[in-house]
């Protein structure tokens, strides 16, 4: 897939349990080559640390959690609890092509078919613009010893009948 490609090959589907390598190394993969730039070494190494296959298979199953597929590839994923985003990250090759969007979009709707009416996530400084461009709004910020600085943003989700 070239950068102009459109994502009409990507599937967005459930997470299963083997899932969790590829996941581990999307999250780590993205964590040493863009949020390196906008964080300590001792968060980028705690975050690495917590984004191991055991404990992403841990929170999947406890939460609802999608992966995106492109030919067989999981290229990107995204979890949700209860109106929380936790997770969401692309493979950073894949970056810029909407498959985050692809990501939240069905992330959202399975919110909204849940009942849920406003979204909120602690977004990473890198993806602060992210979210913005998706309709969350800034509501705040928050720091925290292991995980750094994060952005608090939330967005409502309209019923669409």
């Amino acid at each position: 897939m070239t950068k102009r490609e459109s994502v009409s090959s990507v599937e967005i589907r459930p997470y299963k349990s083997a899932d969790r390598f590829a996941i581990s190394e999307i999250i780590q993969n993205c964590l040493f080559e863009i949020h390196r730039h906008h964080y300590p070494k001792h968060v980028i190494d705690f975050m690495a640390g917590h984004f191991l296959p055991d404990q992403i298979d841990f929170y999947a199953k406890r939460n609802v959690c999608l992966v995106a597929v492109d030919e067989n590839d999981i290229v990107g994923t995204i979890s949700l609890g209860d109106n929380v985003i936790y997770t969401t990250f692309v493979e950073p090759k894949y970056q810029g092509r909407k498959i985050g969007f692809l990501l939240l979009s069905s992330i959202e709707e399975l919110a909204r078919l849940a009942g849920i009416k406003v979204l909120k996530t602690r977004s990473s400084l890198n993806a602060e613009m992210f979210y913005a461009k998706c309709g969350f709004v800034k509501t705040g910020e928050d720091e925290d010893i292991e995980f750094g600085r994060t952005v608090l943003m939330e967005k409502v989700i309209l019923y669409k009948p």
